[in-house]
Parts: structure tokens; C-alpha cells; sequence
């Protein structure tokens, strides 16, 4: 049988006193139902990403100079949203595929996290001020807040407009928004 446990504090409730036989965990719950015993069950289907949807600069002209979208790049501290928001879990990646798939680019530029190198980017490209909004349906506002962090450490404000769960592909698909946290 399955049973649909939406609040993550009932599901562990009821993992931890055996309930139910498995159960999804948050990865701030993870480290701590393992040292309780528990087997954890992981897989590589959930890679998270920034999405600059609007190159053209239709709606955030900024964003149709490639300098800008490599500074948003280059702002992000991989490493650190792994080992903080997902305490640990995953791996920093700066592209979707890994070696040995399609669509896997060798020939990427670095673009691990180097704040100096997205404020020179910025600056080439004359933007002084950059302000663009996400929006955010679902339970990952931790993940959105440490994203606006990391950019507003260069000069780039990012505001996160929630919106009603379910209507996140169909806002993208329709052209409403200028860059989507995707997973």
C-alpha cells in the first residue's frame, strides 16, 4: 500500500516509528535518520538549474549579453549550495550532462564559482544594476534564497515571486518570465 504523507514531519513521524517501511526525506533529514540507523536511498535524477529563458533580452535586456549570463554563472558558489542547502548531498555540476552522455560539452569554459570574474563580466558589459524576478512554486525556498545570495554578492538582485504550484512549466512554456530555477 502507499500512502501519501504531503508534510515532511508526519512522513519522518511515521518512518520513525515504523509506520510506514520507506519514506522521502528532506536532505537537512538525511545525515540524521542515517546516524539513527536508517538506509538512504539515493539517485542522480534531481539536478537543479538556473534558467536564463529570456537571451533576446525581451524582457531583461541585459540578459541578450552573453557577459551577463556567464557572470549569473560564474556568481554561483556550487560547492557551497551542495554542502549548505543540500547538507551535502550531490554534487556541484555546470552543466546538465555528465561526461559519456549526449549532450555532454567538452569544451566548456570554467565556470566554477568566481565572484571577481562576474563583477569584471558585468562591468565589460555596463550593467551597473541588474534586477530580475524567479518565480517559485513549490518547497524549495531555500535553494531560491541561497541562489539570491550567491548573486547578490556581485551586484545582481534576483526577487522570487511565488505562484501556485503546478503552473511553473506552463508560465515558462507561455514566455512569462525571464529565467526559471528548473529541475
Amino acid at each position: 500500500m502507499l500512502l501519501v504523507l504531503p508534510d515532511a514531519t508526519a512522513r519522518l513521524n511515521a518512518l520513525r516509528s515504523g509506520e510506514v517501511d520507506a519514506a522521502s526525506a528532506d536532505f537537512m533529514d538525511a545525515a540524521a535518520l542515517q546516524s539513527e540507523g536508517f538506509t538512504l536511498l539515493t539517485n542522480d535524477a534531481f539536478y537543479l538549474a538556473l534558467h536564463i529563458l529570456d537571451r533576446e533580452g525581451t524582457i531583461i535586456p541585459e540578459f541578450a549579453d552573453e557577459r551577463v549570463r556567464l557572470a549569473i554563472s560564474y556568481a554561483i558558489d556550487r560547492q557551497t549550495f551542495v554542502d549548505i542547502v543540500h547538507a551535502g548531498f550531490g554534487e556541484p555540476m555546470t552543466q546538465r550532462f555528465l561526461p559519456g552522455q549526449y549532450g555532454y560539452a567538452d569544451d566548456l569554459v570554467d565556470l566554477n564559482y568566481n565572484p571577481e570574474r562576474a563583477r569584471e563580466l558585468l562591468a565589460e558589459a555596463g550593467v551597473e544594476t541588474l534586477e530580475f524576478t524567479l518565480p517559485m512554486a513549490g518547497a524549495l525556498e531555500s535553494e531560491f534564497q541561497a541562489l539570491a545570495g550567491f548573486l547578490q554578492e556581485v551586484g545582481i538582485t534576483m526577487h522570487i515571486e511565488p505562484i501556485a504550484p503546478g503552473t511553473l512549466i506552463q508560465e515558462v512554456t507561455a514566455g512569462q518570465w525571464e529565467a526559471a530555477l528548473l529541475p
